[in-house]
């Protein structure tokens, strides 16, 4: 929060954050994503943790997605939410330093794309 803002810029600024995150030595991954891989069960309050931390991190991406105006801001949540872990995944498990780089311009087209779309008409007004 304190790189950007502008809600589209936060939506931005944590992909680079989340590069120099990855780039630290020592880097390990996500904690939680790996406490979830060790704790598998679905009961498990480690894993509980683990998917409570994740719907913060989601709730906190839709929030500024709407908040910048795109209308299916729980999409692009969503969407944006993946690719952030994805990228963490694929810099621990591959070494890839430029994962979150990658998935911060994939992050910008997908905002792109839904703030270029006009906005769902209500489904009544549609079929009358």
């Amino acid at each position: 929060e304190r790189r950007a803002t502008a809600p589209l810029e936060r939506l931005l600024a944590v992909f680079d954050v989340l590069g120099e995150w990855c780039g630290m030595a020592g880097f390990r991954g996500c904690p939680f994503i790996n406490a979830a891989a060790e704790y598998g069960e679905p009961e498990s309050p480690i894993r509980q943790a683990c998917a409570e931390h994740n719907r913060i991190f989601y709730t906190y991406m839709r929030d500024l997605a709407a908040a910048a105006g795109v209308a299916e801001a729980e999409e692009l949540a969503r969407q944006l939410v993946s690719l952030f872990q994805g990228a963490i995944v694929i810099a621990y498990v591959n070494g890839e330093a430029d994962a979150a780089k990658l998935a911060g311009n994939a992050a910008r087209i997908l905002l792109e794309n839904k703030l270029a779309q006009p906005a769902a008409e209500p489904a009544a007004a549609a079929s009358g």
